[in-house]
């Protein structure tokens, strides 16, 4: 999936914001021209339901043309499907739970008439 506006910054090896970069729709960005050597790229906005980078990417430019991968995780917890029957028999026993009040509830009702 191509994440679009997901903003990251481009940090050197001393510490110091060189650039900001945010993708397009095509989840593609380019950078402005780079010195050789280490920096950090720091992800400073996900896209919506997206999460965050836990951590930074480390990289070297040592040629005028790099490409980078980034895979993004969405929000929320990924619960595995384990085989269970999850909340499903519990739904059932408390629906059979209601049903058999409301049938002692208007017998009650009506033998009191």
């Amino acid at each position: 999936i191509k994440l679009k506006n997901a903003v990251f910054q481009i940090i050197d090896k001393d510490g110091k914001e060189v650039g900001k970069l945010t993708t397009d729709e095509n989840g593609k960005t380019t950078s402005e021209l780079l010195l050789l050597g280490k920096y950090t790229i720091k992800e400073i906005k996900a896209p919506e339901g997206y999460m965050l980078l836990k951590d930074p990417i480390e990289v070297e430019v040592s040629s005028p043309l790099q490409k980078i991968t980034v895979e993004n995780t969405k929000n929320g917890w990924n619960i595995p499907h384990t085989g269970g029957i999850g909340t499903t028999l519990f739904y059932l026993i408390g629906m059979i739970i209601m049903v058999a009040a409301l049938v002692v509830f208007f017998r009650k009702r009506v033998t009191n008439k």
